[in-house]
């Protein structure tokens, strides 16, 4: 039985590469680290923190494990001990956009397209990280087959746009 825990780290590897490297960062700046966060649902709590700067924040999270005889098929019924081992992965990347001021005030043109640039950036490399994170795993035996979804965002909403990929491997 292959444990989902060399699946992730395969993915976090990628992330790594993509987002954190100083010497070819994304447009928005590099992440200090890829986090790999617990549950279904990551907070956005990290953008803020400690600094009064808004940052980066990139993430790895497990959705589901479950045992399916197709893939990347799941059933109803409840198999623990039968069928192919299957993880739900999520892969994300968010960082701060504008809001509108205090003042009432809306961010410029030429504010929003930057920060869309920004975005669409983290998007390819998002779609990147995964698409490397698959052959890493395939190639090292860790994961036999695996299928994602689109890359999508999620937001702008409470000053946050997130990208987020799932991916779904047989182990």
């Amino acid at each position: 039985m292959k444990s989902v825990v060399p699946a992730v780290g395969c993915f976090i590897e990628a992330m790594r590469e993509v987002f954190c490297n100083p010497e070819k960062p994304p447009l928005g700046g590099a992440a200090e680290v890829v986090e790999h966060r617990p549950g279904a649902d990551v907070p956005l709590d990290r953008l803020w923190g400690d600094n009064p700067e808004c940052g980066v924040m990139v993430f790895v999270n497990v959705i589901r494990i479950y045992r399916s005889n197709e893939f990347p098929g799941e059933v109803e019924e409840v198999r623990p001990c039968g069928g192919q081992r299957h993880a739900v992965i999520q892969l994300g990347v968010a960082r701060c956009v504008s809001t509108m001021g205090e003042d009432g005030t809306i961010p410029g043109a030429d504010v929003l397209e930057g920060e869309a640039l920004v975005g669409l950036d983290d998007a390819d490399r998002l779609e990147a990280a995964v698409c490397m994170a698959v052959r890493q795993a395939e190639s090292r035996g860790v994961v036999n087959q695996s299928v994602w979804t689109g890359v999508e965002p999620s937001g702008p909403a409470g000053g946050a746009l997130a990208w987020t990929c799932t991916v779904t491997v047989q182990l």
